[in-house]
């Protein structure tokens, strides 16, 4: 069995699609499978498949009526590795991405404990770049602020039991924000490397752009979920109802401006 499986998500971005997949296959790591899970794209999803001719991809289709993370479960579930790690249909991975997670992980001596690897990034739209840098997380508080985990960059212990992306529409955009605080409640540790490990392509069309005020409700209805579901968690209420509050006010500001811009 591989020690990785990687998994990817897709869904109408045939140009796109092609570039991530080729930045993961030309990893400096090889001991990985490649689980490539289509929404029914517009194109020949299994000939495109065919013609990348490597045998690390294995590749499904699977309807998800618009909740990504319906198949994102469905890789999870095909995942045979020792470790998950995921990437969107849209970014890409420098080539040393899966051979430095290793490498900290062997290095740290983390084999057979319940881990979330996680890398800075650069942001690319058209010619412009940017860095992220990310926090580290040291307890449940830290995640108030907002989600220092973006997909593309972790790397995941295949040790969660039945722990899956939650697939309520309501949660959509943050359902991957909800499965990492799920893990730290459940026993896992969170570890960054400062690198730039890949390129996360910002898109007018993302989901991460669409309604981004939008993006403010989410997050809280993601932290109520949270506190109502694990009611003895120690989060600071203080920090928690500022953050509710905080992102209550985003959300009015950028309505309010996003509704003054489309009248003038």
């Amino acid at each position: 069995m591989p020690k990785v499986s990687v998994v990817v998500t897709t869904y109408n971005r045939e140009g796109f699609l092609k570039e991530t997949i080729l930045g993961i296959l030309n990893q400096t790591f090889q001991d990985f499978e490649l689980i490539v899970v289509d929404n029914f794209s517009n194109f020949d999803f299994f000939d495109f498949i065919k013609n990348l001719n490597s045998d690390k991809i294995r590749a499904y289709q699977n309807q998800n009526n618009g909740v990504i993370a319906v198949n994102r479960n469905v890789g999870i579930e095909k995942a045979t590795g020792d470790y998950i790690a995921f990437c969107d249909d849209d970014d890409v991975w420098m080539p040393t991405k899966l051979e430095k997670q290793i490498n900290y992980v062997n290095n740290n001596n983390l084999h057979n404990k319940q881990v979330v690897l996680y890398t800075n990034s650069i942001e690319f739209f058209e010619t412009k770049e940017q860095v992220t840098n990310k926090r580290k997380i040291n307890g449940l508080n830290d995640f108030l602020k907002s989600n220092q985990v973006s997909l593309s960059t972790s790397f995941v212990s295949n040790n969660f039991g039945k722990q899956r992306f939650n697939e309520t529409p309501e949660y959509f955009a943050v359902e991957d924000y909800i499965f990492w605080m799920e893990l730290y409640v459940s026993g896992f540790s969170f570890h960054l490397n400062k690198e730039k490990l890949i390129r996360y392509r910002v898109l007018k069309s993302s989901s991460s752009a669409i309604q981004y005020s939008i993006s403010h409700l989410r997050k809280i209805f993601a932290l109520i979920h949270i506190r109502v579901k694990h009611k003895d968690l120690k989060i600071n209420n203080v920090k928690f109802c500022y953050t509710i509050v905080l992102n209550i006010v985003k959300f009015g500001v950028k309505a309010f401006l996003q509704k003054f811009k489309h009248k003038f």
